[in-house]
């Protein structure tokens, strides 16, 4: 993304943006069809204008703003306009960062595969009015932000053959070099050595060794406890030997959104300077199938010291996540923790692409990140941790079984599996399986990797 941001007076050749409201009087050039209902739009050819109604004022919120900066975006770009002017004298400083928010993440498509003459035009410049120039601080960190959101959905959206436990490293150490931050790395024998059998059995049939990945970022007192961000990064899931059936499996490459989002967001706490401390944690293997690959039934002993029963390889994230939360939990004595991850389809069943899952052992922790979904759209929905699911995750044979008995509340065993591997600290687990990859196109998320969990996560550190 290269989308420069000018304060001036509008530019002759961009196209412009009116936002109007159902209800109140509209520019008399509008047909009498045009109301200013929520969305609607009308386009004036003869002015290089773009009306876009926002419904009734009592009703708008702030993601209306966002929406609208991505529609005239999009059409820009349908018109190869370089720019937009957005007209905003009258606007305060959430609207201008919501209509910035919005112009930037709809200014993306994933053309790497593209040939030239195909790929998308792409907006050149953003053109606030000269008075909003005094919200230059927030708008500028927006983009920052932004940027690292786009940067997830290319990690999300490519060939797993590319994007595997290597290619993380090296841009994790890529990362680490530029902004200076701490970095770990346990893979192959090492993690057997260290007591992290979980999840190098579930990476043991691949030829690209799996391995945890460990950033630190210090932005304030060395001795204050960090966040910790965990995030599976399973980059390809063939569901081992129990293997996906053919549909399930073609768009497992995004199965590492968890890791690819917290390397996003310690990315841009880096770069916008948080005064946090933040650890992450990216659970990098491969789920393959092969002569030497887990097998269902096996009893492995994780790094906690608990033995899991294996009752399918295809639930497998949350025996890789179970080892990096208990390692997590135990190396870098966090105050809160964080965990991302494209679990279960469960959740996307039950709260479709619109709503992430959440289940955490803290009110205080849920509260505050329900908060941060509403405040950045990227919504979750707390599901319940009762006592009755918590012991459902006990195994006859084992300490704790990987799955429940039938189909019923999926989501929420998975979390009460992993809830087993924190101790006392705060959990907050997010399941992003849903929101994740997206089939088709909203707004400013695009088809397929849609960046999700960035923005609220930064919104979350924000809040504690």
């Amino acid at each position: 993304m290269q989308t420069k941001l000018i304060f001036s007076d509008p530019k002759k050749d961009f196209l412009n943006l009116t936002l109007v409201f159902e209800g109140e009087k509209l520019p008399s050039n509008l047909p009498k069809t045009f109301k200013g209902k929520k969305l609607q739009t009308h386009f004036l050819s003869e002015k290089s204008t773009l009306v876009v109604g926002l419904g009734k004022k009592e009703e708008c919120n702030l993601d209306y703003y966002r929406r609208a900066g991505s529609i005239v975006t999009k059409t820009a770009a349908s018109y190869e306009i370089e720019g937009v002017n957005f007209f905003t004298e009258k606007l305060n400083e959430k609207i201008c960062v919501a209509l910035l928010e919005g112009a930037l993440l709809g200014n993306y498509s994933f053309d790497k595969y593209k040939s030239e003459d195909n790929k998308n035009f792409e907006l050149k410049h953003i053109c606030f009015s000269s008075d909003s120039k005094k919200f230059s601080k927030k708008l500028n960190e927006i983009i920052i932000i932004c940027e690292n959101v786009c940067e997830v959905r290319n990690l999300v959206s490519d060939n797993s053959s590319i994007v595997n436990p290597d290619f993380l490293e090296k841009t994790a150490r890529k990362i680490s070099k530029k902004h200076r931050l701490k970095i770990k790395v346990i893979k192959g024998k090492e993690l057997e050595k260290k007591g992290l059998n979980l999840i190098s059995a579930v990476g043991q049939a691949s030829k690209v060794s799996p391995r945890l990945i460990i950033l630190e970022y210090t932005g304030t007192n060395s001795k204050e406890a960090s966040v910790l961000f965990v995030g599976k990064g399973i980059t390809f899931d063939s569901g081992g030997l129990d293997i996906k059936i053919h549909g399930g499996m073609k768009e497992m490459r995004m199965d590492m959104a968890g890791a690819a989002t917290v390397l996003g967001i310690i990315k841009a706490s880096a770069e916008l300077k948080l005064k946090k401390n933040i650890t992450v944690i990216l659970t990098c293997a491969e789920n393959l199938v092969g002569s030497n690959a887990q097998r269902p039934g096996d009893i492995v002993k994780a790094y906690s010291g608990q033995t899991v029963e294996v009752l399918n390889t295809d639930a497998e994230g949350r025996l890789v996540l179970a080892d990096a939360l208990a390692y997590g939990n135990k190396e870098y004595s966090p105050k809160v923790i964080v965990e991302y991850s494209t679990l279960t389809g469960a959740v996307l069943i039950a709260l479709g692409e619109n709503c992430a899952g959440l289940i955490s052992t803290s009110k205080k922790y849920e509260d505050l990140m329900v908060e941060a979904g509403l405040n950045t759209y990227e919504r979750v929905w707390p599901l319940p941790l009762f006592e009755e699911y918590l012991d459902e995750v006990k195994s006859d044979k084992a300490d704790l079984k990987s799955i429940n008995k039938g189909r019923n509340n999926g989501t929420i065993f998975a979390g009460a599996f992993l809830s087993k591997f924190v101790e006392k600290t705060p959990f907050v687990h997010i399941d992003i399986a849903g929101t994740a990859m997206l089939e088709e196109a909203k707004f400013y998320s695009p088809k397929e990797g849609s960046g999700f969990g960035v923005r609220l996560g930064l919104e979350f550190l924000d809040k504690i």
